[in-house]
């Protein structure tokens, strides 16, 4: 394709638009407006960063947006996250609450005018704009869509009226790509629509956290698909050979194992896995082959349309992101000051412990040692541990022999998480408000397990922190941290 016929031009990041139809966004029933999309782009796929980037070193003109013309406005087919950047550091009271302060300060950097004339190329239509989009975010560039995104993409492309050969042809891609992308889609769809428990409808009906590269593992080996008895059709839906609700008993299973990462890649990776998997289904999980039916993965649970994806919300009001997602709960609410205790905390909420359990476990400790510290100088006990250990230095110099150095206290020092919880739960100093979790707590550490295991996450390198095992943590200092947080 001939790209020297695109206009090239520059426009504020104010005139142009989001676009809807971006794969990152989760299924939804309904089109979001712009300011629904700049909250689901922030508080999902990591736009405070690219924001950070673009203000240390300015726009890149090298890479400019790639726009379309619709209905009389410009909507950006590729760039979003670098639009919704721009447009927040250009008017930073249009982020999400938990991120304006945090825009505010990096918009104060920056002049007025620096985004008034972004550089912007006008494709003709969208489907030109697709071999770019397929460049950038399926093949091996570094803006790479998750899974269910690339599945997405794919099935747009198809539902446009093209049959798989024709995208295929016309975009130069493989077709059995094609129809794998599809066969991702709608089993992706088919998880959405299924009834679940909350917390787990919301981990599969977010296409950046649900397992669906392993979903789709599953029904590729033919084992799998036996097993439930479907077929993938050449034109990439799902059809199934026994009554829907057959087939649901055990999908059901399926994709909640894969939700609470009770199983994973590792544990499905190869067919004599699968197998030995779908072996130990129940009685009442296991698909009954001998009944007669059909269906297909357009007509599969039908009287239940697909559930909206639970989004971030207004950026009027405080984002809810599924409780679930993050290590610290949605509700926890943190009146301690520093710019620090607050940034940690944000990521303790958004970043998935299953996804990121090496990261979430030095945050924690670090967010847990930071909690307990302000907690404690503003209750005036860090100066007044300080003063205990100047006393114990001097009491050990008189003993120290003539000649040896005297001791000293070592320059800013700072008691250890270990001595400030102790601290915390003494009951000879009442620092806590509420006895009974000074005593859980101190219960907690005369077991040492939890805060024993925080220390390894931090210092031993054959120690791996895991998501259940940080939920855990979490659950015996949850009430802790409520208390000195509030």
């Amino acid at each position: 394709m001939s790209y020297s016929g695109w206009k090239a031009t520059r426009k504020s990041a104010g005139a142009l638009q989001l676009d809807p139809a971006n794969p990152r966004i989760p299924p939804s029933s309904k089109t979001l407006s712009q300011s629904e999309l700049i909250t689901e782009l922030v508080t999902h796929d990591d736009v405070y960063q690219l924001a950070l980037n673009i203000q240390a070193n300015g726009f890149f003109p090298t890479e400019p947006l790639v726009a379309i013309r619709e209905k009389g406005k410009y909507y950006v087919a590729e760039g979003n996250r670098r639009l919704a950047a721009c447009k927040l550091l250009a008017n930073p009271d249009a982020a999400p609450e938990d991120f304006r302060s945090r825009f505010k300060l990096l918009s104060a950097k920056m002049s007025p005018t620096e985004f008034d004339k972004i550089p912007v190329v006008v494709a003709p239509n969208r489907d030109s704009t697709v071999p770019i989009i397929i460049a950038r975010h399926t093949l091996s560039q570094i803006a790479r869509w998750e899974p269910a995104m690339q599945a997405s993409f794919y099935y747009r492309l198809v539902s446009a009226g093209l049959s798989v050969e024709d995208v295929a042809n016309k975009f130069g891609l493989p077709a059995a790509r094609i129809r794998e992308g599809l066969h991702s889609h709608n089993l992706y769809q088919m998880a959405c629509r299924l009834k679940l428990p909350v917390k787990v409808a919301d981990h599969v009906r977010n296409p950046r956290e649900f397992n669906l590269t392993t979903l789709t593992r599953v029904f590729d080996s033919p084992h799998g698909r036996d097993f439930f008895g479907i077929e993938l059709a050449p034109d990439g839906k799902i059809s199934g050979k026994i009554p829907p609700q057959e087939f649901q008993k055990g999908f059901a299973r399926l994709v909640k194992d894969l939700a609470s990462g009770d199983a994973d890649s590792r544990t499905l990776n190869s067919p004599a896995q699968i197998k030995e998997y779908l072996e130990d289904f129940g009685p009442t999980e296991k698909p009954d082959l001998s009944k007669k039916g059909s269906f297909d993965s357009d007509s599969f649970l039908t009287k239940g349309k697909p559930a909206k994806a639970k989004l971030g919300g207004k950026p009027t009001k405080k984002p809810k992101p599924s409780k679930n997602r993050g290590l610290v709960p949605s509700d926890f609410v943190c009146n301690l000051k520093g710019d620090r205790i607050r940034d940690v905390l944000i990521e303790l909420k958004i970043l998935p412990p299953e996804k990121f359990p090496n990261a979430i476990a030095l945050a924690f400790r670090c967010f847990l040692e930071l909690c307990v510290h302000s907690y404690l100088n503003q209750k005036g006990e860090i100066k007044n541990m300080e003063n205990e250990k100047k006393a114990e230095i001097q009491t050990k110099n008189l003993t120290r022999k003539p000649g040896q150095p005297p001791l000293r206290l070592e320059p800013h020092w700072t008691p250890t998480l270990n001595e400030m919880l102790n601290r915390i739960v003494d009951p000879n100093r009442n620092l806590l408000s509420d006895n009974q979790v000074a005593k859980a707590m101190k219960k907690t550490l005369k077991d040492e397990q939890d805060l024993f295991a925080l220390n390894l996450y931090t210092h031993n390198p054959n120690y791996h922190p895991s998501g259940p095992k940080l939920r855990n943590s979490w659950k015996h200092f949850d009430a802790l941290l409520r208390l000195v947080a509030a």
